[in-house]
Protein backbone atom coordinates (compact mmCIF):
# COMPACT_ATOMS: atom_id res chain seq x y z
CA UNK A 1 0.00 0.00 0.00
CA UNK A 2 1.51 3.39 -0.92
CA UNK A 3 2.70 5.62 1.88
CA UNK A 4 0.30 8.40 2.83
CA UNK A 5 -0.81 10.38 5.85
CA UNK A 6 -3.41 8.29 7.60
CA UNK A 7 -6.00 10.12 9.69
CA UNK A 8 -8.48 7.29 9.99
CA UNK A 9 -8.64 4.05 8.02
CA UNK A 10 -11.99 2.67 6.93
CA UNK A 11 -13.15 -0.05 4.59
CA UNK A 12 -15.28 0.82 1.61
CA UNK A 13 -16.60 -0.96 -1.42
CA UNK A 14 -17.31 0.29 -4.90
CA UNK A 15 -20.26 -1.20 -6.75
CA UNK A 16 -18.91 -2.18 -10.14
CA UNK A 17 -20.54 -4.71 -12.45
CA UNK A 18 -22.50 -6.23 -9.59
CA UNK A 19 -19.47 -6.81 -7.37
CA UNK A 20 -18.36 -5.12 -4.17
CA UNK A 21 -14.62 -4.59 -4.04
CA UNK A 22 -13.17 -4.13 -0.55
CA UNK A 23 -10.35 -1.63 -0.19
CA UNK A 24 -8.65 0.37 2.54
CA UNK A 25 -8.48 4.11 2.26
CA UNK A 26 -7.31 6.99 4.45
CA UNK A 27 -9.82 9.62 5.48
CA UNK A 28 -7.66 12.21 3.72
CA UNK A 29 -8.38 10.43 0.42
CA UNK A 30 -12.15 10.36 0.86
CA UNK A 31 -12.65 13.74 -0.80
CA UNK A 32 -11.12 12.51 -4.05
CA UNK A 33 -13.28 9.40 -3.91
CA UNK A 34 -16.41 11.45 -3.30
CA UNK A 35 -15.62 13.77 -6.22
CA UNK A 36 -15.95 10.83 -8.57
CA UNK A 37 -19.10 9.65 -6.78
CA UNK A 38 -22.55 10.99 -7.49
CA UNK A 39 -24.44 9.04 -4.85
CA UNK A 40 -22.70 7.53 -1.82
CA UNK A 41 -24.24 5.26 0.79
CA UNK A 42 -22.65 5.02 4.24
CA UNK A 43 -23.40 2.02 6.44
CA UNK A 44 -23.38 2.85 10.14
CA UNK A 45 -24.19 5.78 12.40
CA UNK A 46 -21.17 5.86 14.68
CA UNK A 47 -18.37 8.43 14.97
CA UNK A 48 -16.84 7.45 11.61
CA UNK A 49 -20.09 7.89 9.71
CA UNK A 50 -20.79 11.11 11.61
CA UNK A 51 -17.51 12.73 10.53
CA UNK A 52 -17.18 11.16 7.09
CA UNK A 53 -20.71 12.09 6.01
CA UNK A 54 -19.91 15.77 6.56
CA UNK A 55 -16.69 15.49 4.56
CA UNK A 56 -18.09 13.70 1.53
CA UNK A 57 -21.32 15.74 1.44
CA UNK A 58 -19.31 18.79 0.38
CA UNK A 59 -18.39 17.13 -2.93
CA UNK A 60 -20.79 14.22 -3.52
CA UNK A 61 -24.21 14.90 -5.00
CA UNK A 62 -26.05 12.79 -2.42
CA UNK A 63 -25.05 11.00 0.78
CA UNK A 64 -27.37 8.36 2.25
CA UNK A 65 -26.75 6.84 5.68
CA UNK A 66 -28.10 3.38 6.52
CA UNK A 67 -28.43 2.76 10.27
CA UNK A 68 -29.74 -0.14 12.31
CA UNK A 69 -30.73 1.97 15.32
CA UNK A 70 -34.43 1.37 16.02
CA UNK A 71 -35.34 4.97 16.85
CA UNK A 72 -33.93 6.88 13.88
CA UNK A 73 -35.99 9.45 12.01
CA UNK A 74 -35.95 8.74 8.29
CA UNK A 75 -35.33 11.80 6.14
CA UNK A 76 -32.81 14.60 5.69
CA UNK A 77 -30.19 14.73 8.41
CA UNK A 78 -27.95 17.43 9.83
CA UNK A 79 -27.22 20.86 8.39
CA UNK A 80 -26.60 19.54 4.88
CA UNK A 81 -29.32 19.45 2.27
CA UNK A 82 -27.83 16.38 0.60
CA UNK A 83 -27.60 13.94 3.55
CA UNK A 84 -30.41 11.48 4.20
CA UNK A 85 -30.90 9.02 7.03
CA UNK A 86 -32.45 5.59 6.35
CA UNK A 87 -33.18 2.31 8.01
CA UNK A 88 -30.66 -0.45 7.30
CA UNK A 89 -30.16 -1.81 3.77
CA UNK A 90 -32.58 -4.54 2.75
CA UNK A 91 -30.99 -5.56 -0.54
CA UNK A 92 -28.35 -4.41 -3.05
CA UNK A 93 -29.15 -5.16 -6.70
CA UNK A 94 -26.51 -5.87 -9.31
CA UNK A 95 -27.26 -2.63 -11.12
CA UNK A 96 -26.39 -0.58 -8.01
CA UNK A 97 -29.94 -0.08 -6.76
CA UNK A 98 -30.03 -0.10 -2.97
CA UNK A 99 -33.33 -0.75 -1.21
CA UNK A 100 -33.61 0.29 2.44
CA UNK A 101 -35.82 -1.28 5.08
CA UNK A 102 -37.90 1.90 5.21
CA UNK A 103 -39.01 1.23 1.63
CA UNK A 104 -36.94 3.94 -0.07
CA UNK A 105 -34.26 3.23 -2.64
CA UNK A 106 -31.37 4.90 -4.48
CA UNK A 107 -29.01 3.98 -7.30
CA UNK A 108 -25.59 4.34 -5.68
CA UNK A 109 -22.14 4.01 -7.18
CA UNK A 110 -20.25 3.82 -3.87
CA UNK A 111 -20.92 2.15 -0.54
CA UNK A 112 -18.74 3.17 2.39
CA UNK A 113 -18.65 0.85 5.38
CA UNK A 114 -18.46 2.77 8.66
CA UNK A 115 -19.31 -0.22 10.81
CA UNK A 116 -16.91 0.39 13.65
CA UNK A 117 -14.10 -1.53 15.23
CA UNK A 118 -13.64 -4.35 17.70
CA UNK A 119 -11.47 -3.85 20.75
CA UNK A 120 -8.36 -6.03 20.62
CA UNK A 121 -5.24 -5.85 22.77
CA UNK A 122 -2.92 -8.65 21.62
CA UNK A 123 0.12 -6.82 23.00
CA UNK A 124 -1.06 -7.05 26.64
CA UNK A 125 -1.00 -10.27 28.70
CA UNK A 126 -4.10 -9.86 30.85
CA UNK A 127 -4.45 -13.41 32.23
CA UNK A 128 -8.22 -13.10 32.24
CA UNK A 129 -8.20 -10.13 34.64
CA UNK A 130 -9.48 -7.95 31.80
CA UNK A 131 -11.65 -9.60 29.17
CA UNK A 132 -13.41 -8.58 25.97
CA UNK A 133 -16.93 -9.92 25.65
CA UNK A 134 -19.13 -8.63 22.82
CA UNK A 135 -16.92 -5.52 22.65
CA UNK A 136 -17.23 -4.91 26.39
CA UNK A 137 -13.76 -4.42 27.85
CA UNK A 138 -13.93 -5.06 31.53
CA UNK A 139 -14.27 -4.85 34.29
CA UNK A 140 -13.13 -1.21 34.04
CA UNK A 141 -13.84 1.42 36.67
CA UNK A 142 -15.30 4.46 34.88
CA UNK A 143 -14.12 2.88 31.60
CA UNK A 144 -10.49 3.54 32.56
CA UNK A 145 -9.10 1.42 35.41
CA UNK A 146 -9.17 -2.39 35.81
CA UNK A 147 -10.04 -2.69 39.49
CA UNK A 148 -7.44 -5.42 40.22
CA UNK A 149 -4.63 -3.72 38.32
CA UNK A 150 -5.29 -0.02 38.99
CA UNK A 151 -3.51 2.28 38.66
CA UNK A 152 -0.71 0.26 37.03
CA UNK A 153 -2.85 -0.34 33.95
CA UNK A 154 -5.38 2.05 32.45
CA UNK A 155 -7.37 2.38 29.23
CA UNK A 156 -7.73 5.87 27.76
CA UNK A 157 -10.24 6.71 25.05
CA UNK A 158 -12.62 3.78 25.47
CA UNK A 159 -15.95 5.70 25.54
CA UNK A 160 -17.88 6.21 22.32
CA UNK A 161 -20.75 8.45 21.29
CA UNK A 162 -19.53 11.29 23.47
CA UNK A 163 -17.23 14.27 22.85
CA UNK A 164 -14.18 12.02 22.35
CA UNK A 165 -11.32 14.51 22.28
CA UNK A 166 -12.34 16.30 25.45
CA UNK A 167 -13.20 13.09 27.24
CA UNK A 168 -9.81 11.61 26.36
CA UNK A 169 -8.08 14.75 27.63
CA UNK A 170 -9.98 14.63 30.90
CA UNK A 171 -9.27 10.93 31.35
CA UNK A 172 -5.57 11.61 30.77
CA UNK A 173 -5.57 14.35 33.40
CA UNK A 174 -7.36 12.07 35.83
CA UNK A 175 -4.78 9.32 35.24
CA UNK A 176 -1.89 11.78 35.65
CA UNK A 177 -3.32 12.99 38.96
CA UNK A 178 -3.76 9.43 40.18
CA UNK A 179 -0.21 8.43 39.23
CA UNK A 180 1.26 11.55 40.80
CA UNK A 181 -0.60 10.94 44.05
CA UNK A 182 -2.73 14.07 43.83
CA UNK A 183 -5.95 12.05 43.92
CA UNK A 184 -6.69 8.50 45.01
CA UNK A 185 -8.85 5.78 43.55
CA UNK A 186 -11.42 3.96 45.67
CA UNK A 187 -10.59 0.55 47.11
CA UNK A 188 -10.78 -2.41 44.73
CA UNK A 189 -14.03 -3.63 46.26
CA UNK A 190 -15.67 -0.23 45.88
CA UNK A 191 -14.60 0.01 42.24
CA UNK A 192 -15.94 -3.49 41.51
CA UNK A 193 -19.25 -2.62 43.15
CA UNK A 194 -19.53 0.48 40.96
CA UNK A 195 -18.80 -1.58 37.84
CA UNK A 196 -21.39 -4.24 38.77
CA UNK A 197 -24.01 -1.56 39.40
CA UNK A 198 -23.34 -0.10 35.96
CA UNK A 199 -23.66 -3.52 34.30
CA UNK A 200 -26.87 -4.17 36.23
CA UNK A 201 -28.29 -0.83 35.07
CA UNK A 202 -27.53 -1.79 31.47
CA UNK A 203 -29.35 -5.09 31.89
CA UNK A 204 -32.37 -3.40 33.45
CA UNK A 205 -32.62 -0.91 30.58
CA UNK A 206 -32.15 -3.59 27.92
CA UNK A 207 -28.78 -2.38 26.62
CA UNK A 208 -26.61 -5.15 25.12
CA UNK A 209 -23.00 -5.59 26.19
CA UNK A 210 -21.67 -4.10 22.98
CA UNK A 211 -23.05 -0.71 24.11
CA UNK A 212 -21.03 -0.71 27.35
CA UNK A 213 -18.71 2.07 26.19
CA UNK A 214 -21.31 4.06 24.24
CA UNK A 215 -21.84 7.10 26.42
CA UNK A 216 -23.82 10.29 25.78
CA UNK A 217 -22.27 13.63 26.83
CA UNK A 218 -24.47 13.98 29.93
CA UNK A 219 -23.46 10.72 31.58
CA UNK A 220 -23.11 11.18 35.36
CA UNK A 221 -19.49 9.99 35.41
CA UNK A 222 -18.33 13.01 33.38
CA UNK A 223 -18.58 15.56 36.20
CA UNK A 224 -16.82 13.01 38.42
CA UNK A 225 -13.94 12.95 35.94
CA UNK A 226 -13.97 16.74 35.90
CA UNK A 227 -13.47 17.02 39.63
CA UNK A 228 -10.37 14.85 39.34
CA UNK A 229 -8.87 17.15 36.68
CA UNK A 230 -6.44 19.81 37.77
CA UNK A 231 -6.98 22.53 36.76
CA UNK A 232 -10.70 22.09 36.14
CA UNK A 233 -10.75 23.15 32.50
CA UNK A 234 -14.41 22.46 31.80
CA UNK A 235 -17.60 22.22 33.78
CA UNK A 236 -20.56 19.94 33.19
CA UNK A 237 -22.60 22.64 31.49
CA UNK A 238 -19.82 23.20 28.98
CA UNK A 239 -19.57 19.48 28.27
CA UNK A 240 -23.33 19.28 27.73
CA UNK A 241 -23.18 22.24 25.34
CA UNK A 242 -20.43 20.58 23.32
CA UNK A 243 -22.45 17.39 23.22
CA UNK A 244 -25.43 19.34 21.92
CA UNK A 245 -23.31 20.89 19.16
CA UNK A 246 -22.17 17.45 18.09
CA UNK A 247 -25.72 16.09 18.21
CA UNK A 248 -26.94 18.69 15.72
CA UNK A 249 -24.01 17.97 13.39
CA UNK A 250 -22.27 21.31 14.08
CA UNK A 251 -18.99 21.34 12.11
CA UNK A 252 -17.05 23.24 14.78
CA UNK A 253 -17.60 21.02 17.82
CA UNK A 254 -14.08 19.55 17.58
CA UNK A 255 -12.43 22.97 17.59
CA UNK A 256 -14.06 24.41 20.69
Amino acid sequence: MPSLQVVSVVEFCVIQKGKQMLKEVALTALASIAKSTKIMVLIGLGPSAFDISKEVATVAKEVHIAARAPNITVGKWGHHDNIWLHKMIEVVDEDGKIVFQDGSSVHADTILYCTGYKYHFPFIELDGIVTIDDNRVGPLYKHVFPARLAPSLSFIGMPKQDTPFLTTQLQSKWLANVLSGKVFLPREGVMMSDIKNYYHHMEETGLPKRFTHYLPPNEPWLPQILQYSSPRILDHACMSSLGSLKAVHHPQYKSI
